[in-house]
């Protein structure tokens, strides 16, 4: 594949395989900053910076005064996604698009629920419901895997952190993933903006209600855990509900789903995480490394710069590629072998910097406790049908993998 033929805005690309690492490849090896032109695939019509090794991806991960995720030159809001989001309240009211002081205040109000004592509490209730997904699918022999078990846990632990009614779950999630998928020729955009719009509106009826009675969920210490000076705003609080809800469900699942690819085709890893438990912090890292869930982020330049020996103008995008990092041979040592013993993995699956995932360990926790549980309970899992990958190109979308198995 030469550099010239790679239109990543084509999401054909990543339905058809999910990640392309052979164009990545090519671009780590001849262009790690590089220039995409304008693509009559995707609805941006300027054109953006591709940042594809490990090095800059850090470094521009590092440096919010110069890539911002609020703003950039004469642009209102740096966003995350390559398409511009709607000029608006949102941007600088949501933690991925706030920097500096505004995004240390929401975050300081969100991070007490994932402190180490907040998430070994929640161990008991996590191996309980991992038990319980289990027991829906063994007696079968073969599921969905996706749908019947790595999306469950996380969308089921979320849900009881934020308060929502398990009965709404499913509901919610669809709406999120349409509100997720970026837009394309053949994106439903009604359907979309109808998606989003039930997002906000179950916002605004649950900041109502925690706000009226309040409980120990995070929504609720949030709205009632800060002083009028260092609260959120009721935008603030609707976008935080969004932000968490489509992380705590989406990004997790499609890790859980790609770890379970990867072992399929690898009875030995299996077998050594089977049969030495040793190896399971090292291992978690490695899948995370190796899956890479969150595909990109997007920042905005703020002041001339230069990155790779290009030179960067205030208002350009700039968009940094997690898998591709996570795959620089310059880094990891045979980057594209699943080592479960990998020592140091200093793997960015998680982004570095102040924007790093406040969720980063609930999610290791999930992905241990699920594997944990599966590789116990089944034996001999192997893909049953074709995986079907998402048609985006924001996150490591994976829509089905069919599986079959036996009990052990």
């Amino acid at each position: 594949m030469e550099v010239a033929d790679i239109d990543l805005n084509d999401l054909d690309l990543f339905e058809r395989g999910g990640f392309p690492y052979e164009a990545f490849a090519e671009l780590r090896a001849r262009a790690p900053v590089w220039w995409h032109p304008p693509s009559p695939l995707g609805s941006d019509a300027e054109g953006f910076w591709v940042v594809v090794d490990y090095a800059h991806t850090r470094a521009v991960s590092r440096d919010a005064a110069t890539f911002s995720s609020e703003t950039g030159g004469e642009r209102p809001g740096g966003g995350t996604t390559l398409e511009d989001l709607p000029i608006g309240p949102v941007v600088g009211a949501v933690l991925a698009m706030s920097d500096g002081a505004n995004h240390a205040r929401m975050r300081s109000l969100v991070s007490r629920a994932f402190t180490p004592r907040a998430l070994e509490a929640l161990e008991v209730e996590l191996r309980r419901r991992t038990d319980a997904i289990l027991d829906e699918v063994t007696e079968a022999g073969e599921c969905d895997f996706v749908r019947s078990v790595a999306r469950e846990l996380p969308l089921q632990v979320i849900a009881d952190m934020l308060g929502v009614a398990q009965s709404d779950r499913h509901e919610l999630f669809e709406n999120a993933l349409r509100t997720l998928r970026p837009p394309d020729p053949k994106t439903d955009m009604a359907a979309r903006a109808k998606a989003g719009a039930h997002m906000i509106g179950y916002a605004k009826e649950l900041i109502a209600e925690k706000r009226a009675r309040p409980d120990d969920s995070i929504l609720s210490t949030v709205i009632h855990g800060a002083d009028e000076h260092a609260g959120m705003s009721q935008t603030e609080l609707e976008m935080f509900f969004s932000l968490l809800w489509s992380a705590g469900s989406e990004t997790t699942r499609n890790a859980i789903s790609g770890s379970l690819i990867a072992l399929t085709t690898r009875p030995q890893c299996v077998e050594m995480l089977r049969t030495n438990p040793d190896v399971w912090p090292t291992a978690v890292e490695e899948l995370l490394r190796f899956v890479s869930p969150v595909t990109y982020n997007r920042r905005t330049v703020t002041r001339p710069t230069e990155l790779g020996g290009e030179t960067l103008a205030p208002g350009d995008k700039v968009s940094f590629w997690y898998p591709s990092a996570n795959r620089d041979p310059a880094v990891f040592r045979e980057p594209d072998e699943l080592d479960l013993w990998r020592r140091p993995n200093p793997h960015l699956a998680f982004n570095i910097g102040e924007h790093v995932c406040l969720g980063a360990n609930l999610a290791r926790r999930e992905i241990r406790i699920l594997l944990e549980a599966v590789l116990a309970r089944w034996t001999d899992i192997e893909l049953s049908g074709p995986v079907r990958y998402a048609r985006t190109n924001k996150h490591g979308g994976i829509d089905s993998v069919p599986i079959r198995f036996r009990r052990r």
